[in-house]
């Protein structure tokens, strides 16, 4: 079995401290993509992929090693942003167009670059990238989570549709209509540029 077959939990469930520390070396960095791409706060998603290792830790005694660690990792943290946004749906979630939204590994100087240090590729590049993260928060929460275990966290629609408690046919479907939107989103923004600014 390879590294990154081997069951992480159980390890850490029968008595190997140092395979906590290897699940969350595993995890973090997929795990706070997650939540970033959904409530775009990178605070948050760093206080939510904490409470996943938090609740993974309180539920280590009563763990069973039946399918893929990684679709159990991501139950978990699909049952918290859930539960997250049923306490937070009353509240209005406002983002602010003032600054563009940030990615791990952005820096400053790659969203306002100083003088002469943005070739026009980069700025084109960084557009692209504001214009379908736009077009990703558009998308109906299903599509969105479908998307982002498929093409983000690179999940097989088997594990897809266990790990959202749907048949697979579902998530097929959810997938095509979220490829569609963003397809249509893309191409009238396009047609009309005054909607980027929007």
């Amino acid at each position: 079995m390879t590294e990154e077959e081997k069951d992480l939990l159980e390890s850490f469930r029968t008595g190997d401290p140092r395979a906590f520390t290897r699940l969350v070396e595993r995890y973090q960095d997929p795990l706070t993509g997650f939540f970033f791409r959904n409530c775009w706060d990178r605070h948050q998603a760093e206080d939510l992929v904490q409470e996943v290792f938090i609740r993974m830790i309180k539920a280590a005694d009563r763990y069973v090693a039946t399918g893929r660690l990684t679709t159990y990792v991501f139950k978990i943290a699909r049952n918290l942003w859930i539960d997250r946004a049923r306490k937070h749906r009353s509240r209005p979630v406002h983002t602010s167009m003032d600054k563009p939204l940030r990615e791990e590994g952005d820096s400053l100087g790659t969203i306002i670059p100083g003088p002469g240090e943005a070739p026009p590729e980069q700025l084109v590049a960084q557009e692209e990238k504001e214009r379908l993260r736009r077009a990703y928060q558009k998308l109906p929460e299903g599509q969105r989570l479908v998307f982002e275990l498929a093409v983000y966290q690179d999940l097989p629609y088997r594990e897809i549709a266990e790990l959202l408690e749907i048949p697979q046919g579902t998530v097929k479907s959810r997938m095509f209509h979220a490829l569609r939107t963003l397809r249509t989103i893309l191409e009238q923004e396009e047609g009309n540029p005054s909607r980027r600014q929007a």
